[in-house]
């Protein structure tokens, strides 16, 4: 598999199928990527990286992952253009936050008019 940037793919589907078009559903093509990126770390690397640092330590990562801040400044990341938002997914996939809310901020991170401000 080859990881891309959301901008080259979007502007590829903008040049064949317009640009309104094009944005909608590369916005929900990357965020079910996400999602399955997001639920792949926490059905498999959670249960690895708990055997590796110890509940207590994940407990811990999890707390401060928890905070608004934690997810505020995930949600600025993702509006951050040309940074590979795999390792994002996966991090949040390894932390205890839910995949709707994971789903809710990634998307609108990549919604179209977010994507345009960016």
């Amino acid at each position: 598999m080859i990881a891309s940037s959301r901008e080259v793919t979007t502007f590829a589907a903008a040049t064949s199928s317009g640009r309104g078009v094009a944005s909608s559903y590369s916005a929900i093509g990357v965020t079910l990527g996400s999602a399955f990126n997001f639920w792949f770390a926490r059905v498999v690397g959670r249960p690895t990286l708990e055997r590796f640092i110890g509940r207590d330590r994940l407990a811990k990562i999890d707390r401060s992952l928890a905070s608004a801040k934690s997810q505020s400044a995930l949600f600025l990341v993702f509006l951050l253009p040309g940074l590979p938002k795999d390792i994002l997914c996966y991090a949040a996939g390894l932390s205890r936050m839910s995949i709707l809310e994971f789903v809710v901020l990634s998307g609108l991170a990549r919604s179209p008019p977010c994507s345009r401000a960016s």
